[in-house]
Parts: structure tokens; C-alpha cells; sequence
């Protein structure tokens, strides 16, 4: 940061200069005071929510000071987005009938794109120096919600970091009815504030979110470690927004949990959470099953049959593996988010309106996607509105003896069993020293592995998993533990357990259930492997995956696992969704 003090003063200098300050004056040595104290102010910050409340108090009393105008200023939001998701959003609230804050994608958008600061006329829908630009409709619902809150005029400055890299910008709202039209309205204060956000951005960048205790005190995020606590706070706001939330991140981090935890958080939360997972759709069937279909709408189609939006009604829609949407899809969706308006499938009659709030997630990079042109570009704007993307695992590592604990007391719960599970500091330890690819999912097969192993102790007060069950349980996972013979031994016993527990639990068992191996086994190998896909791959089932076939067979192996589980009164862990 020391580099880049003297040219930053430099640019102090030089807007006191431009509003008429000398370097002689009282003026100028007021401003490069101020500067020194901002940066002393953000480097004694003990968190960056403590160094952006600084931050954006300072450029209120800037704004202030150098507008022309009898203004109201509503608030400032400082928006954290390196690499474009969300890291931190941090409110000035100036106005007690301000509203709620609402991040702008449209403003982000158009930051991005002309690498300075956007300002925006609301009530003449124009951005930029000029307000006769004609209305851009993928800004209409920003402009809605804008002026549900009381504002005229905002003004977005983006916040570069030392390397000159976009990580993210600050919005200032504001209520001046009376300067309307008026083209200059921001022009005496972007400079300014401009300088002041370069000066702060890159010591904001060192300082890490505020520390907050682990918690678990909710069913659908039972465990939210120290690291993710921030994110989740952000994710609180998020959620009773309308606009469209994307969640992205690896495979089992946890991104449909997270779907279900913030539709809970959100007005909406008596309303129905649909959760459509598109990699299970082929393609042909993509809009049939967003939209529903009118019986005979096409071959096969015998009874009329809801879609997802008309299911989620009054609720949330979670599209899961929203990368895996076809691009005539892609094309349908993006007309549903911006007009709301939908018809079933072979139905003439008139649109329907969608009262859905827009959930959608992603394993892989949308951004990537656009550029290879497997995704629609304006559909990426349209969804990239909120943008979160869940950490890895391994990078909340702090949070797995906690899931460890969870994991095992689901499963004992869900067996029925006495007493209670305990987990021991050993076995939590060797589970939070070892790596997870597969994320949450890769840990809970491992947990139900160790916790399988440990009800040969169980007694009435319940069962320990110790150290020694998880390091028989990581030796399936082909590193982590033992040597071979010790592997092919647990396998061996697991598979002894397997058989006895089923004859045990059916009172008429059969040997074709055996296909119940096949479908266990699958589901196993699409959580470690990363999807289903993936999972047939490793399996040597190649030609499956080139046949298209590998989904419809993996859901009846699914099928033959779910009708064991319900003869056999026993609730499915393996159920999709």
C-alpha cells in the first residue's frame, strides 16, 4: 500500500486544485488531512466492516458538502465483488424511510463495462452524462424498486485494488425530485469521491470480515463456522429480496441447503420451495418442465400436468445446474424473468403471471460459459444480480467437526436407535486434517461409513465414533488410512453388515432386491466423483454417458433403493432433491 501514497496524494492534490484550492491554502492542507486520516482510520479497523462504515461516513460528508443542490441523501452501499460474487455489503443508512437495500446488477453491469463511475437518472430511466437515452428494459425492475425507495439519482464509482483490478464499487442514493433531467447533477462530486474510495480501497482489501463465533441455530444451516458467518449474514439480506439470487460453487457445498435456508429467511417462506434439478431433465423436456403441459401438447403428454414456476406460485424456484439449460431454454427463461409471463405447453389460452422468486445455482462458471457460447450472454446479466459463491469445504475447515456431529446424529436419528452418538476429539481431528474434493457430500459418506462401523458397540445409551471407526471409514475412499488388506477387509465387513442388515429388516426378503447394491453404489459414486456423469466414468460405463442414457438409469437404481427403504419402513438418504 506504501507504493501507491504518493501518487494517490497526488490526485488529492489535484482535485483540491480543481475546486480552487492552493497548496498554500486552508483548503488543501485540510483534504491531504483528511486523507492521512482516512487511511489511519481504515488501518486501525479491526475488521472490513469496521473500515467500510469509515469509508462511506466520509464520502456522505464529501457528497454533502459538494453537491449543488438541496439534496437528501438516502444511503451509501459499499458493494465487496472481486471476481464478481459478492463478498461483503456494507449499508449507510441515512433515511429512516429509505426502504431496503437492494444491490443493482444493472449498475454493476454498466460499471464493469465502462470501467468508471455510472450515474443515473431514475425517473428518466437514463444512465450516464446524458439523460435522453431511450428505456433499457433490463433496468426496468431496478428503476421499480429505486423508486419504491424514494430515490431520484444514484451514482455507482467503482473500487479498484492495487493491481488495478475491478473488486467491487460504492452506490450513492439520493432524493432530489427537483433536479430531474438535470445532466450535471453528480458532476461536482465523482472526482472527489472517486479519489477518496482509491485512497481506501486497496487497505479496505487487507482487512478481513468481522470475526464471528460458530453457530447452529437453524435446521436447514445447522453448522455455520466462524468463515462462512459473514456470508451467511449476506445471505440474510439476499433473502427477502425479489430479485434473482445465484448461488454458485463445487458440487456439495451445499448450494440446494443454502437454496431452502433462504427461501425460509424470506417473506415468502409459507410458500412453496420447488426445487428443479435441470441435470435431470434431458433437453427436449426442458421447457416442459418449467412450464408444464396442456394434455396432447405432444407425444406421451396423457394428462395435463403443472410445471415448476406454476408449482412454486407465491413461492421460490430453485433451478439447480442452471448450466445444463439448452439454449432454446435458455431463451424462454430469460423471457420469463423480464416480462414474468408464462403459458403451459400447448395451452391457448391466455399468460399467466409468475408470482415466483428466482433461485438459481451453478457448479461451473457462468462467465466461462458465456464466452465459450454455451450460455446466453443476456440471461447471464439477467441472473447475475446477486451473485454468491459457497467456499469449498476445505476452505471452511473449521466447520467440520461440527458437520461431523450432524452427519452422525441424523443417521442415528434416522435409524431409530437408543441413547444418543457421540463423536470424539480424535475422530474429529482426523476428519478436519484431511482434504474433501467432494465437499459436504464426500464428508457425509464418510461419516455414514464410520458410524456404521461403530454400532458394533452400541449399547442402550447409544454408540461413540471414535478415531479408529473414521480410519476405517477413509480407507474406502482409497487414501487417508490403512493399507490394502486393510481395505479389502472393511469392504468385506461392510458388506457382511449390508446383507445382515437387510435380511434383518424385511420380513419378506428377496433376491432381487440384490439390484439394491447397484443403486447404493451409484449414488455413492455420484458424491464422490462430483454428478452422475462423472460417477459412470469411473465406473468404466462410458458408453452409458455417450448414449444419453446414464440419468434415466441412474433414477430407477434410485427407484429400487427407495422401494427397499419404504418396505422396509426406513427413511431414504438417498432421495433426490
Amino acid at each position: 500500500m506504501r507504493t501507491r501514497l504518493g501518487p494517490l496524494f497526488l490526485r488529492v492534490a489535484d482535485v483540491c486544485a480543481s475546486s480552487g484550492d492552493a497548496p498554500a491554502s486552508e483548503g488543501y492542507a485540510a483534504s491531504m488531512l483528511q486523507s492521512l486520516n482516512l487511511l489511519s482510520q481504515v488501518g486501525r479497523a479491526s475488521s472490513f466492516e469496521e473500515g467500510a462504515a469509515a469509508v462511506l461516513s466520509l464520502l456522505t460528508e464529501v457528497a454533502r458538502t459538494r453537491l449543488r443542490y438541496d439534496v437528501e441523501l438516502k444511503r451509501l452501499m459499499l458493494h465487496l465483488r472481486p471476481g464478481g460474487g459478492y463478498r461483503g455489503l456494507v449499508v449507510h443508512e441515512l433515511s429512516e424511510s429509505a426502504g431496503s437495500p437492494v444491490p443493482s446488477a444493472t449498475l454493476w453491469r454498466l460499471v464493469s463495462q465502462r470501467g468508471g463511475a455510472v450515474p443515473f437518472d431514475v425517473r428518466m430511466n437514463a444512465w450516464g452524462e446524458t439523460v435522453d437515452a431511450a428505456p433499457s428494459r433490463d433496468i426496468a425492475e431496478s428503476v421499480m424498486l429505486l423508486r419504491e425507495r424514494d430515490v431520484t439519482h444514484v451514482l455507482a464509482i467503482p473500487m479498484r485494488g492495487a493491481d488495478g483490478a475491478l473488486t467491487g464499487m460504492v452506490t450513492v442514493e439520493a432524493d432530489c425530485p427537483r433536479a430531474t433531467g438535470e445532466k450535471k447533477f453528480w458532476s461536482g462530486v465523482i472526482d472527489e469521491l472517486q479519489v477518496w474510495i482509491d485512497v481506501a480501497t486497496p487497505a479496505l482489501l487487507q482487512l478481513a470480515p468481522k470475526a464471528v463465533a460458530a453457530r447452529r441455530d437453524h435446521p436447514l444451516l445447522p453448522v455455520v463456522g466462524a468463515s462462512m458467518t459473514p456470508l451467511v449474514s449476506l445471505l440474510d439480506i439476499f433473502a427477502s429480496q425479489p430479485e434473482t439470487l445465484l448461488l454458485t460453487g463445487q458440487t456439495g457445498t451445499g448450494k440446494s441447503r443454502m437454496a431452502a435456508y433462504c427461501h425460509a429467511q424470506s417473506t415468502r417462506s409459507s410458500g412453496p420451495f420447488v426445487h428443479l434439478d435441470l441435470q435431470t431433465v434431458p433437453e427436449e423436456m426442458q421447457m416442459a418442465e418449467l412450464f408444464g403441459w396442456k394434455r396432447g401438447a405432444f407425444t406421451g403428454a396423457v394428462a395435463d400436468k403443472p410445471g415448476a414456476v406454476e408449482r412454486a406460485n407465491q413461492g421460490t424456484l430453485f433451478l439447480d445446474e442452471l448450466d445444463k439449460l439448452s439454449l432454446k431454454a435458455q431463451a424462454g427463461l430469460l423471457q420469463l424473468l423480464e416480462t414474468r409471463r408464462w403459458r403451459r405447453l400447448g395451452d391457448r389460452g391466455g399468460e399467466n403471471t409468475a408470482d415466483v422468486r428466482f433461485i438459481v445455482g451453478s457448479n461451473i462458471a457462468l462467465r466461462a460459459a458465456v464466452a465459450k457460447g454455451d450460455f446466453r450472454e443476456d440471461l447471464y446479466y439477467r441472473i447475475n444480480v446477486l451473485p454468491v459463491n459457497l467456499p469449498t469445504l476445505d476452505e471452511r475447515a473449521d466447520e467440520i467437526p461440527g458437520w461431523a456431529s450432524y452427519m452422525a446424529e441424523r443417521r442415528h436419528e434416522e435409524g431409530g436407535l437408543p441413547g444418543a452418538v457421540t463423536v470424539t476429539a480424535e475422530a474429529a481431528a482426523l476428519l478436519a486434517a484431511r482434504r474433501w474434493p467432494g465437499n459436504l457430500r464426500q464428508l457425509d459418506n464418510v461419516v455414514r461409513r464410520a458410524y456404521a462401523i461403530s454400532l458394533t458397540g452400541l449399547t442402550p445409551d447409544g454408540v461413540t465414533l471414535t478415531g479408529a471407526h473414521v480410519e476405517r471409514a477413509l480407507a474406502f475412499e482409497g487414501s487417508g488410512g490403512g493399507g490394502g488388506t486393510e481395505r479389502v477387509e472393511g469392504l468385506a465387513e461392510a458388506l457382511g453388515l449390508a446383507a445382515r442388515s437387510y435380511l434383518g429388516a424385511l420380513e419378506t426378503p428377496s433376491l432381487d432386491d440384490a439390484d439394491l447394491f447397484r443403486g447404493v453404489l451409484l449414488a455413492e459414486a455420484v458424491a464422490q466423483f462430483g454428478g452422475v456423469k462423472e460417477a459412470y466414468v469411473a465406473l468404466g460405463r462410458e458408453s452409458t454417458v455417450q448414449s444419453r442414457n446414464h440419468q434415466r438409469e441412474y433414477r430407477k437404481a434410485l427407484d429400487a433403493v427407495a422401494d427397499v427403504l419404504r418396505r422396509a419402513g426406513a427413511k431414504n438418504p438417498y432421495a433426490e432433491g
